[in-house]
């Protein structure tokens, strides 16, 4: 599919600028701007800007691995990102986005995006304050302050990728520098992990492959 965008442009049909799909395969994607408008595999739209979103619907009919990419780009300057809204992630298209999802159709979930988010600035700021990871001899996720940082952590909450929030552990010793969180009930798969501190929030996906 392709879009384009210049001044004056909107999210409705404009002759010229939009085409109809006529054909909706099993496995698909598409732009669709309203609940019941028209499904449209060329699209013209108005001018970037950091904080456009441009919603895409992509139907899968396979639990196989969907690969995203970008085939050609003509006179934009700037980086292109997908952004998932339900986990607050977003991928920068200059590699492509792996995705493995069950089969369906997802809607209002997907974007093309053209700026960082504030989320991400935060997450980029906190990352110095902190560590994050998963430690695969203990099976635990590892949280640890950097010796002279004050962020105070506050909880974590784990989700699938279909959004779907699997456990909740809240920091009842805020004053330790590293906390850890036992993984024994959750299967290996990929995991969004959302970590909120006084300083904000870091959103990071994780790949869990227990011993």
């Amino acid at each position: 599919m392709g879009i384009s965008f210049s001044e004056g442009k909107t999210f409705e049909i404009e002759t010229g600028f939009d085409s109809k799909k006529i054909e909706i395969k099993d496995s698909d994607i598409y732009f669709q701007f309203t609940e019941d408008g028209d499904k449209l595999v060329i699209a013209g739209v108005q001018e970037l800007t950091d904080t456009l979103e441009v919603p895409i619907v992509i139907k899968i009919d396979s639990s196989e691995e969907t690969y995203l990419m970008l085939d050609d780009i003509e006179n934009i300057n700037r980086k292109i990102f997908i952004k998932d809204s339900q986990t607050n992630l977003t991928h920068d298209l200059s590699s492509p986005l792996t995705l493995n999802l069950p089969e369906g159709t997802y809607e209002n979930r997907f974007y093309i995006t053209f700026g960082e988010t504030p989320l991400n600035v935060e997450n980029n700021v906190l990352s110095n304050k902190l560590q994050f990871y998963i430690d695969e001899n203990s099976n635990e996720i590892v949280v640890r302050k950097n010796s002279k940082e004050t962020v105070t952590i506050h909880s974590l909450k784990g989700f699938n990728l279909l959004g779907q929030e699997l456990f909740y552990w809240k920091n009842d010793t805020p004053k330790n520098n590293e906390s850890r969180i036992g993984i024994e009930k959750l299967s290996n798969g990929l995991y969004i992990l959302k970590l909120k501190t006084d300083k904000g929030m870091i959103s990071k996906s994780f790949l869990i492959s227990k011993k």
